[in-house]
C-alpha cells in the first residue's frame, strides 16, 4: 500500500512539474499553396513566423521578395503571416527562399533557411467536345499510330520543372523533374503529335518522352550561396569600423545639409545582386541604410549603415585664440564684438574655428590706425550667409617709472610689478600676523595680572574699604618677612599700602600753597596724631584677624 502511494505522488509531482513549464519556442513557416500549377492559374506563398524579434527576408524568382527586421516592444512572441503572389505567366520551375534569423523570448536566436519550389506548366490543350458520330456500322477504333524516331545521342536539360511522359501522348503519366536537370536525347520525332516533336530521352534507366521545346542545349551555369560585399564605400564619408565582408553593421555621422548618401557596393560573386535602401531623404537624427545581397541560390545577406544626420549648426566661430591674449576663454559663438590686451603685435597669431568645417574663414588686420582692429568674417558654402566678429586691441606699452599704460587709459601692471605687489602683500600679511601674535601675549600677560590681583583681593578680605590717611611721615612698624619653607619675600600688604598713600601726599604737597597758616599746620599735626591712635586701634584688630601675616 505504501509503495503505491509513492508511485502516486512522484505522477503527480512530475504532473505539476510539467504542467508549470512554460516552453518558448520561436519558428517558421514557409509554404505554397499549390506547389504545380498551369500558367495562368494562381499560386501564392505562404510566410509564418513566431517569435519575440525576427531578422528574415523572402526572395525567389516570379514574387516581389521583402525584408522584416523588427521585434516586440516587451519581447514577448507574437505571430506573423505574409503571402507573396507568384508569377505564373510563364512555365518553369521558381524556388522561393526565407532566409535570416529569429529571437524567442528566453532570447535563443535560430538561424532560418528554408525554400520552397512551385512548378508552373504548360496548360493541356483538350479539344472541345463533339457530337459522338452514330456509325452506320459498327467499326474498330483505330490506335494511334507511334511515330517515328530517328536515332540521336545528345545531351540536353531542362528549361524549368517539367514533366516526363511514358509515351507520346500528353494525357500519359508523368515523372516531374526539376530545373536544370541533365537528360540524354536518343530520338527525335519525326512528325508532330499533338502540335509538338518528341523527344526520346534516357532518365534514370527509363525511356521517357518530352515536347522538344522544354529541353535546350546551353548548360546551366552553377550557382553558390555566396552572398558576401567585396567592397561598400559611401561617397564623401567614411563608415565605422572600417568595412569587413564578415561584418554586417556599421555607423556613420553626416551633416544637417546631407540628405541622400552615394552607396556602392560590389559582390564578391559576380552573378550576386544588390538593393539598397534608406539611402535618401535622411531625416535629422538615426536612419538606417540596408545593403541586400542576393546570391545566385536565392541567399540573401544584408549589410546596415547607422547614419546620423546632425543638427543644423549656428554659421559663426566655433572657438578663437590669440596667442597671448585670454579670448579663447571668454569667447562664445554668439558673442561678436571683443576688448583685449595685447602685448606684442609683431608675432599677433589668429586661431579662428568655424562651426561649419565647409565655411570660409577671413581675417583682417587693421594695426596701422591708432584704433587697432581684428576683423574675423565668416561665410556660408553658398555664400548666403555671412557672420562677422571684430576685437579691439588696447596696446600695454612699458614706462620708465615702471608703471605702464594702455591705448584706452587703463593702468595694469606689468611683470615686474606685479612681483613688487605680491611681496607687498606678503609683507602686509607677514606684520598683521605679528600684530595677531603680540595682541595674543599681551592678552594672556593681562589674564595672568588680574589673576595675581584676585588673590590680592582674598588677603584685604574683610579690610575694611577705606583706610584713614597717614601722615606725611608715617613710617610701618611692619617689615618684610620670609614665608616659612619658600625663598620668595613677601612684602606686608600694608606696606604696599603705605608706598601708595605717600606718594599720593607728596602729589598733594607739591599742589599746596607753600605759604599756609602755621595755625592750620598745627591743627592738622594735631588731626594727625588723632587719626595715628585710631590707625593703631585698627591694626590691633587686623592683627587678630590676619594674624599669619605677621
Amino acid at each position: 500500500m505504501k509503495t503505491k502511494q509513492i508511485v502516486f505522488l512522484l505522477i503527480l509531482t512530475l504532473i505539476i512539474i510539467i504542467g508549470g513549464t512554460n516552453v518558448y519556442a520561436a519558428s517558421t513557416s514557409l509554404s505554397a499553396s499549390s506547389t504545380s500549377v498551369e500558367k495562368g492559374q494562381s499560386a501564392s506563398i505562404n510566410l509564418s513566423f513566431t517569435a519575440a524579434a525576427w531578422n528574415l527576408a523572402v526572395s525567389g524568382d516570379k514574387i516581389t521578395g521583402a525584408s522584416y527586421a523588427s521585434q516586440t516592444s516587451d519581447l514577448s512572441e507574437v505571430t506573423t503571416t505574409k503571402t507573396f503572389p507568384v508569377d505564373t505567366s510563364a512555365s518553369g520551375t521558381y524556388t522561393i527562399t526565407l532566409s535570416g534569423d529569429i529571437t524567442d523570448e528566453n532570447g535563443a536566436t535560430t538561424p532560418i533557411n528554408k525554400s520552397v519550389t512551385v512548378t508552373v506548366t504548360e496548360p493541356v490543350v483538350t479539344p472541345p467536345p463533339t457530337d459522338p458520330i452514330t456509325p452506320t456500322t459498327p467499326t474498330t477504333p483505330t490506335a494511334p499510330t507511334e511515330p517515328t524516331f530517328t536515332s540521336a545521342n545528345k545531351t540536353m536539360y531542362s528549361t524549368g520543372a517539367i514533366n516526363l511522359r511514358s509515351t507520346w501522348s500528353t494525357s500519359s503519366s508523368a515523372t516531374k523533374i526539376d530545373k536544370d536537370t541533365e537528360l540524354t536525347v536518343t530520338g527525335t520525332s519525326t512528325d508532330k503529335v499533338n502540335g509538338y516533336v518528341w523527344y526520346r530521352v534516357s532518365y534514370n534507366g527509363s525511356t521517357k518522352y518530352v515536347a522538344s521545346n522544354l529541353l535546350t542545349q546551353t548548360k546551366p551555369e552553377e550557382t553558390t550561396n555566396n552572398a558576401n560585399l567585396k567592397t561598400l564605400t559611401v561617397d564623401g564619408h567614411e563608415i565605422l569600423p572600417s568595412f569587413s565582408a564578415n561584418v554586417t553593421n556599421y555607423t556613420m555621422n553626416v551633416n544637417n545639409d546631407t540628405t541622400e548618401l552615394k552607396i556602392t557596393a560590389t559582390t564578391e560573386d559576380e552573378k550576386a545582386t544588390v538593393d539598397i535602401k534608406g539611402n535618401k531623404d535622411l531625416k535629422e537624427g538615426d536612419n538606417v541604410v540596408a545593403i541586400s545581397v542576393s546570391a545566385p541560390d536565392g541567399t540573401i545577406k544584408i549589410y546596415e549603415i547607422k547614419v546620423t544626420r546632425l543638427e543644423k549648426t549656428t554659421l559663426g566661430l566655433k572657438s578663437l585664440n590669440i596667442k597671448g591674449t585670454d579670448i579663447s576663454d571668454k569667447f562664445k559663438t554668439d558673442v561678436y564684438d571683443y576688448q583685449i590686451d595685447i602685448e606684442d603685435l609683431e608675432n599677433l597669431i589668429i586661431e579662428p574655428v568655424a562651426t561649419d568645417e565647409k565655411a570660409d574663414v577671413e581675417t583682417i588686420k587693421s594695426l596701422e590706425d591708432d584704433e587697432k582692429l581684428i576683423t574675423i568674417i565668416v561665410k556660408s558654402e553658398d555664400g548666403k550667409e555671412t557672420v562677422t566678429y571684430q576685437i579691439k586691441l588696447n596696446i600695454i606699452e612699458e614706462e620708465n617709472n615702471n608703471t605702464v599704460e594702455t591705448i584706452t587709459a587703463v593702468t595694469k601692471t606689468n611683470d615686474n610689478s606685479k612681483l613688487y605687489l605680491y611681496g607687498g602683500i606678503s609683507l602686509i600679511a607677514a606684520i598683521i600676523l605679528a600684530i595677531v601674535i603680540i595682541f595674543i601675549v599681551r592678552n594672556r600677560k593681562e589674564e595672568e595680572l588680574y589673576d595675581e590681583e584676585d588673590d590680592d583681593n582674598e588677603i584685604f578680605e574683610g579690610f575694611p574699604e577705606e583706610l584713614p590717611e597717614r601722615p606725611y611721615d608715617f613710617e610701618p612698624r611692619y617689615k618684610p618677612y620670609k614665608k616659612e619653607n619658600t625663598e620668595e619675600n613677601v612684602i606686608n600688604p600694608f606696606m604696599k599700602e603705605y608706598e601708595q598713600r605717600k606718594n599720593l601726599n607728596q602729589n598733594n604737597e607739591e599742589d599746596e600753597e607753600l605759604n599756609y597758616d602755621q595755625n592750620n599746620e598745627e591743627s592738622f599735626e594735631e588731626d594727625n596724631d588723632s587719626n595715628d591712635d585710631d590707625y593703631y586701634d585698627d591694626d590691633d584688630k587686623r592683627n587678630n584677624r590676619k594674624g599669619k601675616h605677621f
